[in-house]
């Protein structure tokens, strides 16, 4: 043997003893947290783990992995493999794999998928990413309701020992035409009588959805009535599939993360994790928003030039304006906090804008012994009177700490609703731009 073929086949052996390594290893690892486990490593060596992965933990990677990491999949095992996993996927994980991809890629990974399959995800990938026509499933339990549920069940058995089914946890009935009449449990429809026909046991829907309405609509209607499925109808009530109970937690968990990029001055959400998000699209995503808070900053930066010879007089005052601003942005952020949240889950609207002002208006100017604005006032006159020993400045800050208190409140209450209103996301209200518009009331 020459040399040469004496490395090759030390080079085979070793990858061949990493493919058995990284086999027991990864299989230890649960589905969700390879993505963690992957980020956490230098782009080369991610894109060799991937390389070695065992097929299992290939296909639990691309339906549980950010895009980025799918793509790095695509490079790493090729166009074929990834679209045999594909394949091998239920439809609405294998629609999702797939809008991961960017465009070109998408097009290529799909030429290469069987044809009938293609033609079964082509009507999912029709729909739009943020409606429920994309997060629908669409192998459901559906029986014509003039069956009888002795018929029913034996069907029902014999699809779900051939794993026909994405959910199993509802038999939905329809009539003739697909129009959905009603549903029951698969437990119901075990105990029901054998002779019974469906659409004498089964229970109207609580709700339904159609296929255009957004994600977070459907997600909470789910939230709001309990709901572990949720089923999907066309214009003609048609019945298209229904969005089960996880989907809909896993929108609810993304919309929270968002809300809170853009309560923290993200002007877009940031669909990577931290660790895969690219550092140009973390500037590019940020700069906006701190350029806006600068030239919004130029205005107090006036207002507060035309008190010159008051601050001059007394330049013990000047001490407390960072004080002043940081109690005035941290309350209304908290306010705002608390409004958006209560948007979110429906316990305010904007019709509710009066309430809100009226409750804000009552904490924050200290009606009641648990008044925001009376606790900080003492503090205030005593944390003046101790750093300047004087009255005067002690009793102007216990004024201005109830005034600056109230606006803050105010602005972060109304806000969000005023967002609302003009068809804005509330959570675009953030807390630097609360900060920013109450510091003038400081002035």
């Amino acid at each position: 043997m020459s040399v040469e073929e004496l490395e090759l086949g030390e080079v085979v052996d070793l990858v061949r003893r990493e493919r058995r390594l990284a086999e027991d290893v990864l299989r230890r690892v649960h589905p969700r947290d390879l993505p963690h486990v992957l980020l956490r490593l230098p782009p080369g060596d991610r894109r060799r783990v991937i390389s070695l992965l065992p097929e299992d933990a290939v296909r639990s990677l691309l339906v549980e992995a950010p895009s980025e990491l799918v793509v790095e999949a695509l490079e790493a095992i090729g166009v074929e493999e990834v679209a045999r996993h594909i394949a091998s996927l239920p439809l609405d994980e294998a629609c999702d794999v797939l809008r991961k991809l960017p465009p070109h890629e998408r097009r290529v990974v799909a030429e290469r998928l069987p044809e009938g399959f293609r033609g079964e995800l082509e009507p999912l990938l029709a729909h739009s990413m943020d409606t429920v026509g994309a997060l629908m499933v669409t192998k459901v339990p559906a029986f014509n309701g003039r069956l009888r549920v002795g018929e029913a069940v034996e069907e029902f058995i014999a699809r779900v020992r051939a794993g026909d089914y994405y959910t199993d946890h509802y038999v939905y009935v329809v009539d003739d035409g697909g129009r959905l009449i009603g549903y029951l449990s698969s437990s119901e429809l075990m105990a029901s009588p054998r002779e019974a026909r469906l659409a004498e046991v089964a229970r109207r829907p609580v709700k339904t959805v159609s296929p255009s309405a957004s994600r977070e609509e459907a997600a909470m209607i789910m939230a709001r009535y309990d709901l572990m499925e949720l089923p999907v109808v066309d214009e003609h009530g048609r019945l298209l599939g229904v969005v089960v109970f996880d989907d809909a937690a896993d929108v609810l968990l993304d919309r929270h993360a968002g809300d809170l990029e853009r309560f923290g001055g993200f002007t877009r959400e940031v669909k990577a994790p931290y660790l895969a998000a690219r550092v140009k699209t973390l500037i590019e995503k940020r700069a906006l928003c701190l350029i806006a808070l600068c030239l919004l900053e130029a205005l107090t930066v006036n207002v507060i030039s035309m008190f010159e010879r008051v601050i001059s007089a007394v330049v013990a005052l000047s001490f407390f304006i960072p004080l002043l601003c940081d109690i005035g942005g941290n309350s209304g952020s908290q306010t705002a906090s608390f409004v958006i949240r209560s948007l979110a889950t429906g316990d305010v609207d904007v019709h509710d804008a009066l309430r809100v002002a009226a409750k804000e208006a009552a904490v924050s100017l200290g009606l009641g012994s648990l008044g925001l604005g009376l606790i900080l006032s003492p503090v205030l006159f005593a944390l003046g009177y101790a750093i300047t020993r004087s009255l005067q400045v002690a009793t102007l800050l216990a004024v201005v700490v109830v005034v600056v208190v109230f606006v803050a409140s105010m602005v972060g209450g109304l806000l969000p609703l005023i967002s609302a209103k003009l068809g804005l996301d509330p959570a675009a209200s953030s807390a630097p731009l609360i900060t920013t518009i109450v510091l003038p009331s400081v002035a």
